[in-house]
């Protein structure tokens, strides 16, 4: 096994405590690093981000690719990394019998027509003709890949992806549409308990995601100041139960005409309502998350 890094401005030097080689891909314009280190470095024009660091690394290791592959952003800690240890244990940790297994922790429920119609291009550009109208994969593009998942697709592919991604949005489209599909067959991708030993104690989603996989775990609150009649909800006052909300998808709501309990610097994922809107808004969010339980657990059940 090895792990490709990609490094722009990252703190790369806790990497040197790995067991496994690593190669640096690193971006044209980053921070320089101590390359005597790590068994392969070097550098690429800075543009996709993460996306063309680990394509140019299958393309240029494809007759020596490793068994397994950790592909990974170079920075040591994120707030899509809580598996509950060190992103290196977490690596020891995953179970080798799946070709892929996601290093995030960051789950998304994407409908595809209302996430991703907005940038429509971008998936084009990808060659997407059609996307499932709904699917559950991993966001943030940190995975473990074994060689024989990866040469599904022949080199060419990955020369022709390589040349696709410009900016921010393309990259999107590839951590949601394009890895998983690529190395799995599939676009929904789930955590399960036994893709690490010990598995990661608690499933967190996406920021973007207010939407669970599991009809079980939805959840409404209201961060206004107001109390409101009738059914009971969730009352988010402080920040710090908003950041815990965020993250768990919780439906985060406030009335128009009030004002949010806390200071908030982030309101985008709380949703206005009116008592006009509020009906239908939170049945089409019903509706949604009776869905993607459907997917979650027709995946499952295969």
């Amino acid at each position: 096994m090895e792990i490709c890094a990609c490094h722009y401005k990252y703190d790369i030097e806790w990497l040197k405590k790995s067991q496994w080689p690593v190669t640096v891909v690193h971006k044209e314009g980053g921070d320089e690093f101590d390359r005597d280190h790590f068994v392969n470095t070097w550098t690429i024009p800075n543009v996709g981000l993460e996306v063309t660091s680990y394509l140019d690394f299958i393309i240029k290791r494809w007759d020596s690719l490793p068994d397994r592959i950790v592909f990974l952003h170079g920075h040591e800690d994120s707030y899509h990394q809580k598996a509950g240890r060190h992103l290196l244990e977490l690596i020891r940790d995953a179970n080798p019998k799946y070709p892929y297994v996601s290093l995030n922790n960051s789950w998304r429920c994407v409908n595809s027509q209302l996430q991703l119609g907005q940038i429509g291009d971008a998936v084009a550009k990808f060659g997407f003709t059609a996307l499932p109208e709904r699917f559950i994969t991993d966001s943030s593009a940190q995975f473990i890949v074994t060689r024989e998942a990866i040469q599904r697709y022949p080199k060419e592919t990955y020369q022709e992806l390589y040349k696709v991604p410009v900016d921010r949005t393309d990259a999107t489209v590839a951590e949601l549409c394009l890895w998983t599909p690529m190395f799995t067959g599939e676009f929904t991708f789930v955590p399960r308990p036994d893709h690490f030993e010990p598995p990661i104690p608690e499933i967190f989603y996406s920021s973007a995601c207010s939407i669970p996989m599991f009809l079980s775990d939805f959840k409404i609150a209201y961060v206004g100041q107001a109390t409101l009649e009738g059914k009971p909800l969730i009352y988010i006052k402080t920040k710090e139960e908003y950041e815990y909300h965020k993250i768990r998808a919780t439906l985060m709501f406030i009335f128009t005409c009030d004002q949010i309990a806390f200071e908030c610097d982030d309101p985008g994922r709380i949703v206005p309502v009116t008592p006009e809107t509020i009906g239908p808004i939170m049945g089409s969010t019903m509706f949604e998350a009776k869905e993607f339980d459907k997917v979650y657990r027709h995946y499952v059940n295969k």
